[in-house]
């Protein structure tokens, strides 16, 4: 690895730094930290962030070096909130 080369961390969540097309397939319906929000297909993308933002703890909610982390993990939860819909997904 070279210096110009950065690794993925743990924190960075399962899409890493993928963008475009590798971004819809990094996202799969089956993620668990989705399912763990217990939303109902008819949900809003509203209702889907605001259950994401309540899914994370009050102290990683305050600390500002995690906030593009946290931005990626809400639209994370977006995108299989959208791709569940768009599969008509009734779990």
């Amino acid at each position: 690895m070279t210096m110009t080369e950065v690794p993925l961390r743990a924190a960075d969540g399962a899409l890493g730094r993928r963008s475009g097309p590798d971004l819809h397939r990094a996202v799969d319906m089956t993620d668990p930290a989705y399912l763990r929000l217990g939303l109902p297909l008819t949900a809003s993308p509203l209702a889907v962030l605001r259950a994401a933002v309540r899914a994370l703890h009050p102290d990683t909610r305050a600390v500002r070096g995690f906030r593009a982390a946290r931005k990626r993990f809400y639209r994370q939860m977006l995108c299989a909130h959208a791709a569940r819909q768009a599969a008509g997904d009734q779990r």
